[in-house]
């Protein structure tokens, strides 16, 4: 088995502290009977390892259908999801002084799904211009609160997405435990942010007491273990090397939500 270094901090992960081993929770991995989880020792990185193949992730993403069951992005649970994103949102553009009346607002959500911050941003603003990316088409027609909807990899649609750059807000939510590589993708986000903007993420944490019960049975039995879509689990140490490492500075931070089980940060020039 080919052990990945930290995708954050490099450390080499012979020297990380390992959790135990993760079977695959999806059927459409096919490519690794199980995984090892790794506590990084220089930042404290939670993150899973090997890395899974291009195929593994073509089979979750774009191969596999995410968003087939409508019921789920309508009726009660869209009024409490937009409600939640709204406040979120007052509160961003609250930190960075935006003028809703003088200023077109300008929203980038990377990995978007059914778009909840564009929906969300268009009850606050109808004016305001939407964009959103994601590697499936599933919504890309079924989003009327998005403008635009970019569908490809961040690195191959990057000149798309400078079109309508600077943006306000960036947002990434539960979307950077995904990546095989957070560091490289928000180094090619990071040019689109305003000045003055935000990067808004939110991200699983760690299990119900985690600190107490540190046995690998805690994170098989968490409802946030998806094996292998999950790479890795942010804390604030880590999230801290990360904003240095980026020249970014984190304005807000909070883990808990859910019981600790996850955060939200926001991320500033």
């Amino acid at each position: 088995m080919l052990f990945r270094n930290c995708p954050v901090c490099g450390a080499d992960s012979i020297s990380s502290i390992k959790l135990g081993v993760l079977t695959p929770t999806n059927e459409y991995n096919r490519f690794h009977s199980d995984f090892v989880l790794l506590r990084c020792i220089r930042c404290d990185l939670v993150y899973l390892t090997p890395l899974p193949k291009k195929e593994v992730f073509d089979n979750l993403y774009i191969n596999n259908k995410q968003f087939y069951n409508c019921q789920d992005y309508i009726g009660e649970r869209a009024k409490i999801a937009i409600a939640f994103y709204k406040s979120r949102l007052d509160s961003m553009l609250n930190e960075i002084n935006a003028n809703l009346s003088a200023n077109k607002l300008k929203i980038l959500e990377i990995g978007a799904g059914v778009a909840w911050i564009s929906r969300a941003m268009k009850e606050i603003n109808k004016n305001c211009l939407t964009i959103a990316q994601d590697i499936t088409n599933e919504c890309e027609h079924t989003c009327d609160w998005v403008n635009k909807y970019v569908v490809g990899e961040i690195d191959e649609k990057i000149n798309v997405l400078k079109q309508d750059a600077p943006y306000n807000i960036i947002s990434l939510t539960h979307v950077i435990e995904h990546l095989p590589n957070p560091i490289q993708t928000l180094k090619l986000l990071i040019p689109l942010l305003d000045d003055k903007g935000v990067i808004f993420m939110t991200a699983p944490h760690r299990p119900k007491n985690w600190d107490i019960d540190t046995t690998i049975e805690n994170w098989r039995n968490w409802s946030y273990n998806h094996v292998p879509a999950h790479l890795q689990y942010f804390n604030h140490k880590s999230l801290s090397k990360l904003s240095a490492l980026l020249n970014l500075k984190i304005a807000y931070y909070d883990d808990s939500s859910e019981e600790g089980q996850s955060l939200e940060v926001w991320l500033r020039k």
